[in-house]
């Protein structure tokens, strides 16, 4: 046996030493919490102990050891494919079949490691992801979400998981579209606006609003929703709902140049684009919010 067959050999040995205690710790440590699985649609309904936050990364870190595993498995083979044959082909084919191995081997640890450096976090493949509100400071005289009447927010207006959850879609598909404030929720019952139920038809909309008037004015045209779906914040038999196509638009000095109606008055409507616009001044009814366009399609 020569020299270079037992430094092969004794590089494989050193391998082995080296993954087999990790698989053996990964196997050590079973998933002791875990339930049977719940609806990922639904996170209400997702136990609070939430077990695939354990079930993920022990599935990711399984992958990790066995391919390490299989990684020296390939070598072990290909070191006796090289040992026991004297065929140049033969001897190149398990000295390749070697190489292959540590390089996957390289690969999958280099992975892990700089997905470590960057934020140990990247390994614990959380799904409980918090989406931050969207809220935009408002303009053109708008007091915000909360009526003049200072009412709070109540019942389904509160927003949890689900609702919660489409609420931020919507927001992350509005483009240059602004919301004076974050949805409303148990611990924000006022000073909010909901936009969960919003039909996509009333979006697209919105969105061709928005080019269109700043087109027409030359410049960027401020767009803000200021009213939504929280049923609760507007007077009774109101139209904002979820499904309905209804909100409320800032009366900015921009849309209302677009609009025809630089300084509008209360009452004054206006149609285009497939929506309409009726002006309502602030505290209308006891219940509306600062001056803004009610807008239906």
């Amino acid at each position: 046996m020569t020299k270079k067959i037992i430094l092969k050999i004794g590089i494989l040995l050193i391998l082995v030493i080296i993954v087999l205690p990790a698989i053996q710790a990964l196997a050590a440590d079973p998933i002791k919490d875990y339930t049977l699985l719940a609806p990922l649609g639904d996170l209400d309904s997702v136990p609070s102990t939430k077990p695939w936050e354990r079930y993920l990364p022990f599935v990711f870190d399984l992958l990790i050891g066995l391919s390490a595993a299989f990684a020296v498995v390939m070598i072990v083979i290909g070191g006796f494919q090289y040992m026991t044959t004297d065929a140049i082909q033969a001897k190149s084919a398990g000295k390749e079949r070697i190489k292959n191995a540590v390089l996957g081997l390289v690969l999958v640890i280099s992975a892990w490691l700089i997905l470590n450096e960057i934020n140990p976090e990247l390994l614990t493949l959380k799904l409980d992801i918090t989406p931050a509100p969207t809220a935009s400071p408002t303009t053109g005289g708008s007091s915000g979400g909360t009526p003049s009447g200072g009412r709070a927010a109540t019942g389904d207006d509160l927003l949890t998981g689900a609702s919660l959850q489409a609420d931020a879609d919507i927001r992350d598909n509005l483009g240059n579209i602004s919301v004076n404030n974050p949805p409303c929720t148990a611990a924000r019952t006022s000073s909010c606006t909901n936009l969960n139920g919003l039909p996509s038809t009333l979006i697209s909309s919105l969105q061709l609003l928005q080019t269109s008037c700043s087109y027409s004015v030359g410049t960027s045209c401020t767009v803000q929703i200021t009213g939504g779906t929280e049923t609760s914040l507007h007077s009774p038999g109101t139209a904002h709902k979820p499904g309905n196509s209804v909100v409320d638009l800032s009366s900015s000095a921009t849309l209302n140049s677009y609009l025809g109606k630089p300084s509008p008055k209360s009452g004054d409507t206006v149609t285009m684009n497939g929506l309409t616009f009726k002006f309502e001044v602030a505290g209308q009814g006891g219940y509306s919010t600062g001056d803004h366009w009610h807008v239906t399609k």
